[in-house]
């Protein structure tokens, strides 16, 4: 049987390097694992550090940590190069080490100035802040004692291409189909990387391209269908294509986001939206014609947190699926509402607001019967996985929904 980890070492906290190949951080352009000079580049671990804190919720497990003291009851695995001995990147555990990073040059020094200034003036205080200080310092010098060196299971590779093989079955196993789940972004963006690595250990010279058989070994380290792994490599390639050419292209101030990634992930699960913004079974990326339509409706203007400020053409990311349902509504009762959105000539669409104010209201104009025998057909189609991918937006729409039931059938109860 092949061996993934090696047994566990103690190393120094200093010695460990946090991952900028890190899936969690989502990195447009990760270095990957051959440089050793990016891999262990002192100078560019700040910069990974901030990304992980403004990320994450590092502060909860800070205090944590300093509440529970330290207990390594998760595996954090590195890897060692052999041309690097002594040197280990973190491949898991980054935001624990991130949170232990804190905990030595932040919350210690804090705690030692705050007791300090306690004993020079006593007095001030009162029995319990003192009490509180002194036993808040005694924590966390222990557990700056404790993991001065910490425990640590090394991943089993000679090789970067080992690495990258063992890497990717430990991780999809983790975080793609188990029970610590990554984003959907970080998912997607990693499937993309892995495909990229063995595409081009295969072929070198060609440029990338969908291969199916190399989908299908990609899902398989990830226990996903090939149509499944498919579907995520195509969406974060679309997505990291777009990002490139218009990050530039938006308003000041404003910037691209992880959550940005839910209107690629639904252009390529709805045939509709592929066909509106061009992009074929096997395109890696939307056509050129297509990205500019969805800037210009998307992103062409600020996007403040209220949606209702929100000025663009599609003020919101779902408004990609209720135009995907637009055009199904009109395919059965003969209506226009999807059309009113060319991809050819995006600069006349109207706001969506009003075209869905519209098409609501036609739909009101049904029979109450349609309406919700139509929707529970609807429900019944869904898969399951769809809704879980999409359960950020999802949710609260079914909460809604809920209500709005719930108060319906106190009506129809006291009519009756």
């Amino acid at each position: 049987m092949e061996t993934y980890l090696l047994n566990p070492i103690e190393i120094p906290l200093d010695a460990l390097f946090l991952d900028p190949n890190n899936p969690r951080i989502s990195p447009l352009d990760p270095p990957g694992y051959d440089d050793l000079s990016a891999l262990f580049d002192t100078s560019a671990q700040p910069a990974i550090e901030k990304t992980v804190l403004e990320k994450f919720d590092i502060a909860a497990l800070v205090e944590g940590i300093i509440e529970q003291g330290w207990v390594p009851l998760d595996a954090i695995l590195v890897w060692e190069p052999p041309k690097a001995k002594g040197k280990c990147v973190v491949l898991e555990g980054n935001r624990r080490t991130v949170a232990l990073r804190q905990i030595v040059h932040q919350e210690l020094p804090a705690a030692e100035k705050k007791w300090n200034a306690i004993q020079a003036k006593k007095s001030k205080y009162d029995e319990a802040t003192v009490d509180v200080a002194k036993d808040r310092l005694a924590r966390i010098r222990e557990i700056v004692k404790e993991t001065k060196k910490l425990r640590v299971f090394p991943i089993s590779a000679t090789t970067t291409d080992e690495l990258d093989r063992k890497l990717a079955r430990v991780l999809g196993v983790r975080h793609i189909s188990g029970a610590r789940k990554w984003t959907n972004y970080a998912e997607d963006l990693y499937l993309l990387k892995r495909y990229t690595k063995v595409f081009k250990a295969k072929y070198p010279k060609e440029k990338m391209r969908l291969d199916q058989a190399l989908i299908t070994k990609v899902g398989e380290e990830s226990s996903l269908l090939p149509v499944e792994a498919r579907r995520k490599i195509q969406a974060a390639s679309a997505h990291r294509h777009f990002r490139l050419e218009y990050e530039d292209k938006l308003p000041p101030g404003e910037s691209f986001g992880e959550t940005d990634h839910y209107l690629f992930e639904q252009v390529v699960r709805k045939p509709f939206l592929r066909e509106q913004f061009q992009l074929g079974k096997d395109d890696l990326q939307i056509a050129p014609e297509g990205e500019k339509a969805l800037f210009a409706w998307t992103f062409a203007k600020p996007r403040p947190k209220n949606a209702d400020k929100n000025e663009n053409i599609f003020y919101r990311h779902e408004n990609v699926s209720v135009w995907d349902q637009m055009k199904r509504y009109d395919d059965a009762n003969k209506t226009s509402f999807a059309s009113r959105f060319e991809v050819a000539d995006p600069q006349a669409a109207e706001p969506f607001r009003t075209v869905e104010a519209e098409w609501i209201s036609h739909k009101a104009k049904q029979s109450p019967v349609d309406v919700v025998s139509k929707l529970v057909k609807q429900f019944e189609a869904m898969e399951v996985k769809t809704m879980l991918d999409s359960s950020a937006f999802i949710e609260p729409l079914l909460q809604r929904l809920g209500k709005l039931s719930a108060k319906y059938l106190k009506m129809l109860a006291a009519a009756q």
